[in-house]
């Protein structure tokens, strides 16, 4: 399956794939609508290699669960999770819209973060994590690509 082979198509009958938003060394994420109400979500679908590995599966399934029951502004919401007819893990997340902190930091350069919105994202990481890590998970790649910078309903940044 190649990375925007998905596009156009209808996962679980709900999810209607508009778009690719990029490609990571797990797999792939999408932008998609819910076909009935057409709120946005993010859809990550796992590539197909990782789809056999039935440890993988166990821990991928055990997360999901998780992880829908976690609850904090700076957590993306995990909306629903399965499995596409080819066996792949997906997980439907909050579609947050913004830019990652990876972004924003090279918009930036050569100069550096304002050392008081440095602060706030780190203390907005830190309390995301200490809520996932007493539910039990370990965010294993957490890096600036995967931090995203949005505006909450405040007008204030919020990081995910």
């Amino acid at each position: 399956m190649t990375a925007g082979s998905l596009i156009g198509s209808v996962v679980a009958d709900r999810y209607r794939v508009l778009e690719l938003l990029g490609e990571g060394g797990m797999g792939c994420v999408y932008r998609v609508e819910h076909v009935r109400n057409g709120r946005p979500y993010a859809l990550k679908v796992l590539d197909p290699e990782f789809a056999g590995d039935e440890n993988l599966a166990e821990r991928f399934r055990r997360e999901a669960l998780v992880t829908s029951r976690l609850d904090h502004p700076s957590i993306v919401y995990l909306a629903d999770f399965g499995w596409l007819p080819s066996g792949q893990p997906y997980l439907v997340m909050e579609y947050v819209p913004g830019e990652s902190l990876r972004a924003r930091m090279e918009s930036l350069a050569p100069a550096l973060m304002p050392l008081l919105d440095v602060l706030d994202v780190l203390i907005q990481v830190a309390r995301a994590l200490d809520v996932a890590h007493r539910a039990g998970i370990v965010h294993r790649d957490l890096k600036p690509e995967n931090l995203l910078l949005s505006r909450g309903p405040d007008g204030l940044e919020v990081v995910k």
